[in-house]
């Protein structure tokens, strides 16, 4: 099977990564300024919010040039250790990003049943990112590996590996970091949902409709996450569990959507994020 795409797909594929990295990093550079100057913005959900951008920030940082460098001079001649290093970012950011969603979710259903308070959101930030961290350094440790995907378009965990080992490390992360999350995040939200129409008349409207507000961007927030991801998802686990390298077509397509889950945030802060 050909693994590798035609020329002029691998410069349409520059072309489209390069749109994404100049609107991720001016979109959440512009989103964190934001945040850094209103102080009206600065509660706790808005402390998990700063995170998720940072975290979104740092994979147009980080990510868009590395990856672009690979498309240009062709992964396949590039170092070892720079395809290391895309697939552990991005791993690490991915993972990082999701947890926040997640959070986000928890955070709003505790913002109607028991407000968290700043002594508690900070150490929360800190375990979600150590924790999606300590997860994408595993493979560079040698619990499954960070290796080119088909396309030769970028660098990602070793999918198609029917080791134990290899197994065992997709499957968990599978869980954690996929089935859990969404399951919390659907959780969450229908509670929030039923809590919000059976709340006392008298509580302040005001309060309520802010807080339905707040709830429904952070749902929007991880639909458009899970829509960026999914298609990935599902080509990743169906080469986890066969054993077949898919084609180039169709592993590129569903990376280079999820390549584009850091630029709807500022999109979403922008139509729905508002008091």
């Amino acid at each position: 099977m050909e693994t590798r795409l035609s020329d002029s797909g691998y410069q349409w594929i520059v072309g489209y990564l390069s749109i994404l990295f100049v609107f991720g990093l001016v979109a959440n550079s512009t989103v964190l300024l934001v945040f850094a100057f209103s102080k009206s913005l600065q509660n706790t959900t808005d402390v998990l919010l700063i995170s998720l951008s940072i975290s979104d920030w740092l994979q147009a940082v980080l990510g868009k040039p590395v990856v672009i460098y690979g498309n240009v001079v062709g992964w396949w001649n590039a170092d070892r250790a720079l395809c290391v290093f895309y697939g552990l970012s991005t791993a690490a950011l991915g993972f990082v990003s999701l947890l926040h969603l997640a959070a986000l979710a928890f955070q709003r259903w505790l913002a109607i049943t028991k407000p968290m308070t700043y002594k508690r959101i900070y150490p929360l930030v800190g375990t979600l990112w150590a924790w999606g961290m300590l997860w994408a350094v595993f493979p560079v440790l040698g619990w499954s590996g960070y290796e080119l995907e088909p396309g030769e378009t970028g660098c990602a965990i070793t999918w198609n590996d029917q080791s134990t080992t290899n197994k065992s490390y997709i499957f968990i992360i599978f869980g954690i970091f996929f089935l859990l999350p969404i399951t919390l995040v659907i959780g969450c939200y229908a509670w929030v949902a039923k809590l919000a129409r059976n709340i006392d008349a008298a509580a302040s409207q005001a309060t309520l409709r802010s807080e339905k507000e707040n709830a429904w961007t952070s749902f929007v927030m991880f639909l458009g996450f899970l829509i960026a991801w999914l298609p990935y998802a599902i080509v990743s686990l169906y080469s986890a569990i066969t054993g077949e390298r898919v084609s180039p077509e169709a592993a590129t397509i569903p990376g280079m959507l999820a390549k584009s889950a850091s630029c709807y945030n500022p999109l979403i802060y922008v139509f729905l994020y508002s008091r």
